[in-house]
């Protein structure tokens, strides 16, 4: 549950720092920021099962279902940048929903919602690195 807050907050930060930077996106307030953000996760956690079988029918499809190599290979590697592909996807469509239901989130242009989905992806790729970094270990942390 700790770990779903921070993702929450991160996000909402993510998403008003975008919405000052850019024009295309308007953020009102930080308030609005983070109730697009828990559209954000509520359409995750509704979406879960459907998004998990279609990332595991690609990933299956592209790789195989064998065991994986042992050590750092480069299937391991491009199967991790398929699988930030796919992430970038859900989460550009996923804040452009929620973009559009907040009421004081304001969608001018692609580039401000794609920016946003950019720095969501890669927020929610860095964040378990950093809470290991800092000691915090992020799959003990729901």
């Amino acid at each position: 549950m700790t770990w779903l807050l921070i993702r929450v907050l991160l996000s909402a930060l993510v998403i008003r720092a975008v919405g000052a930077m850019t024009s295309t996106l308007v953020v009102a307030d930080t308030v609005a920021a983070l109730i697009a953000a828990l559209i954000m996760t509520a359409l995750a956690f509704i979406f879960s099962v459907p998004l998990n079988w279609l990332h595991t029918a690609i990933i299956t499809a592209m790789f195989g279902s064998g065991p994986p190599t042992p050590g750092h290979s480069a299937a391991l590697e491009y199967s991790m940048y398929v699988s930030l592909g796919l992430d970038f996807a859900t989460t550009m469509v996923f804040f452009t929903i929620a973009a559009l239901m907040t009421p004081k989130v304001t969608v001018r242009g692609f580039w401000g919602v794609f920016l946003a989905a950019v720095l969501l992806t890669a927020a929610d790729f860095l964040a378990p690195y950093a809470a290991k970094a800092a000691g915090l270990d992020p799959f003990l942390m729901f």
